[in-house]
């Protein structure tokens, strides 16, 4: 269930932004669903706070995935594991895109994964994987260049310079960084990857607005 208090909606922008992601996840027609996108069950609310339920979904999310074929953060998954996880994700952005939907905030922590580990030999099966958290998402062409999205690691550079006019090609940029954090792992791209967009920056995953250091810490999807 996602919480979000109504004193967070009290401008058109923030409500646009509600009643587009309620419009994406409360799809009606069952042929218009995609297998990968996780759907609500349904919208509540009270005098101070709307409430989203959405079933449980799987394991954890990728952030999650990577953690546990590497306890050490120092390798990533198999190729092989890591093409089960993102080509989901690059079909689900395709029908979304294809209706003049942007997600505008793809990350590990915004994909769950359903998925078996042997820990006999390490081996990892993925059963299925679901595109979570579109509070962010757009209609294609109907917000400006400077009406920012996104998370340190993750967005792309012309969304950092105010001058993304295809908001899709940002999520195909966002699923890439994705497939970098599955294949290399946690540590590199904590310490390598984060460091092309702001030196020093290691455990943040805020917006592309927030000032260098937040001290802002990486957490398992069950300790958020």
């Amino acid at each position: 269930m996602k919480h979000v208090p109504k004193a967070c909606m009290m401008t058109i922008k923030s409500m646009t932004r509600m009643a587009m992601q309620l419009k994406v996840l409360m799809e009606p027609n069952p042929a218009e669903r995609h297998a990968n996108i996780l759907y609500l069950e349904k919208a509540l609310h009270s005098a101070r706070s709307v409430f989203l339920v959405m079933p449980k979904y799987g394991r954890g999310d990728v952030f999650d995935l990577v953690g546990s074929c590497s306890p050490d953060d120092f390798t990533g998954v198999d190729e092989a594991v890591a093409m089960s996880v993102i080509k989901p994700v690059l079909s689900a952005l395709s029908h979304l895109h294809a209706r003049g939907i942007a997600h505008r905030d793809i990350k590990s922590e915004n994909i769950l994964v359903d998925y078996q580990k042997d820990e006999t030999t390490g081996a990892v099966t993925v059963n299925g994987v679901k595109l979570i958290d579109f509070d962010r998402c757009c209609c294609v062409g109907q917000v400006g260049p400077t009406d920012t999205a996104g998370s340190l690691g993750f967005v792309s550079p012309e969304t950092m310079m105010n001058n993304l006019t295809d908001q899709t090609t940002a999520d195909v940029w966002s699923s890439a960084c994705v497939l970098i954090e599955l294949v290399m792992g946690r540590h590199w791209f904590n310490e390598t990857w984060l460091n092309i967009y702001i030196p020093g920056v290691h455990d943040d995953r805020g917006g592309p607005s927030l000032p260098q250091k937040s001290g802002a810490t990486r957490l398992p999807s069950e300790a958020r």
